[in-house]
């Protein structure tokens, strides 16, 4: 089994997010996400979330963020049986501000953990710990100092 997909595609994934601070400080934010396990032809995509927790500092560029994250349960095609992932992520970040409210580009780096789990109507059949490094890339833009949409 792939460990790094399911983490992967839902890092990678769009996602809206209401963060409480455009300057300086602490941040919260939610997010919808779509997971794709592309290693394996015969389970679907499935939809999931995750929670934002953040702070930016105020006279260095440098962001740091944590996350929880759930890709949702992917149906495994011609089975009763699903594939998800639950997990969280620890990241520190580079962020340019390019504009005063807030708008602006990063890249980021950190760590994840988390349970690849293998369910049927029943209940959990396998369940996998894993670990390993995250990178992203995304930016924000700002609809107000409150509100903005998120790309990563």
């Amino acid at each position: 089994m792939n460990k790094f997909l399911p983490v992967s595609a839902a890092l990678a994934a769009v996602a809206l997010s209401l963060p409480l601070s455009s300057q300086a400080g602490l941040y919260l934010g939610g997010a919808g996400l779509w997971a794709e396990r592309d290693y394996y032809e015969d389970v679907d995509g499935s939809g999931g979330g995750k929670a934002i927790l953040g702070y930016r500092l105020e006279n260095i560029p440098l962001v740091f963020e944590a996350n929880y994250l759930d890709t949702g349960e992917a149906d495994i095609n011609g089975t009763d049986e699903s594939l998800g992932f639950e997990g969280a992520t620890l990241t520190i970040g580079y962020f340019l501000q390019l504009s005063r409210y807030g708008s602006g580009i990063w890249i980021r780096g950190g760590a994840y953990t988390g349970d690849a789990t293998l369910k049927d109507s029943y209940g959990t059949l396998e369940k996998t710990s894993t670990s390993g490094p995250v990178f992203g890339i995304g930016g924000v833009w700002k609809l107000d100092r409150n509100i903005g949409l998120r790309l990563e």
